[in-house]
C-alpha cells in the first residue's frame, strides 16, 4: 500500500484490510506533503506500508480541518 500527498494543505491516509487480519482496518497516515520522505523508491511524498499480507479491500482519504474527510471509494479485489 501506497499514499502520496501532493499538497501541503491537509494530511492524506490509505486505509486497508488485510487477508491476515481481515477483521481489522489499517491506517497508512502522510503528514509530510509533497516535500516528505523519499521511502517508496525515491517518490518524493510517498509513505509505503509493509508487504506482509495482501490487502484485499483499500481506500484513500483526505483529512481536512474543520470538515468532514473525504474518501475514495472501496476497492476490492
Amino acid at each position: 500500500m501506497n499514499i502520496q500527498d501532493t499538497g501541503q494543505d491537509h494530511w492524506v491516509k490509505a486505509e486497508c484490510y488485510r487477508v491476515a487480519h481481515p477483521d481489522d482496518k489499517l491506517t497508512l497516515w502522510n503528514k509530510d506533503g509533497p516535500n516528505g520522505p523519499k521511502v517508496n523508491h525515491g517518490n518524493v511524498g510517498t509513505i509505503e506500508s509493509s508487504k506482509a499480507s495482501e490487502i484485499f479491500k483499500a481506500r484513500g482519504t483526505v483529512s481536512r480541518k474543520n470538515l468532514p474527510d473525504w474518501h475514495t471509494s472501496w476497492y476490492t479485489e
